[in-house]
């Protein structure tokens, strides 16, 4: 626990560092909530198969070329998850609907046990305005753990985004001037 610490917070750094020596701000925060939907065979685990978590919290920062970084918190009673991932947007980050893959890892903590996983998955935003977004996430956490209380299982979010600067996007239809 005490290695994926300091690899997650010189990860922080590194990224710190590369967003202050941007000249434009493309960071997004976000909260909302998140299910673990555990794929566990067997029902006699003290892990329920489904895992509310609430507050999920989340900051992206886009880079280049469609590539962003994206790092997330989610915590609840039974299940505590830190993830880390490169989302690709296909090129459309300007656009009011952003679809995205993810490829990323996660800590994952469940009683008795804890795990590195292997991500992918995919989503996408609808910008309500240029400040203000939804996001949905579904991620199949790959899970090489032996443990039965932490099997590959999948995770679905949903939640309100909030652009540190205001974006720049293809005007909506009912937003044109005819």
């Amino acid at each position: 626990m005490i290695k994926f610490s300091k690899i997650f917070l010189l990860v922080l750094f590194i990224s710190y560092k590369v967003n202050a020596q941007s000249e434009q701000n493309r960071w997004v925060v976000g909260a909302g909530f998140g299910v673990a939907k555990l794929l566990s065979a067997n029902p006699t685990l003290s892990v329920e198969q489904f895992n509310f978590q609430a507050p999920k919290i989340n900051a992206t920062r886009y880079f280049f070329y469609g590539l962003s970084l994206d790092a997330s918190v989610e915590i609840s009673s039974s299940y505590l998850t830190v993830d880390g991932g490169v989302r690709y947007d296909f090129g459309t980050s300007n656009n009011n609907f952003v679809p995205f893959l993810v490829l990323g890892s996660s800590f994952v903590k469940v009683p008795d046990t804890s795990a590195l996983t292997l991500n992918v998955g995919g989503g996408g935003t609808f910008w309500l305005s240029n400040r203000f977004g939804l996001n949905g996430q579904v991620t199949y956490k790959n899970s090489s753990s032996k443990s039965l209380s932490l099997r590959s299982h999948n995770y679905f979010s949903l939640g309100v985004i909030y652009s540190i600067e205001p974006r720049s996007f293809v005007t909506r239809l009912w937003d044109r001037n005819n």
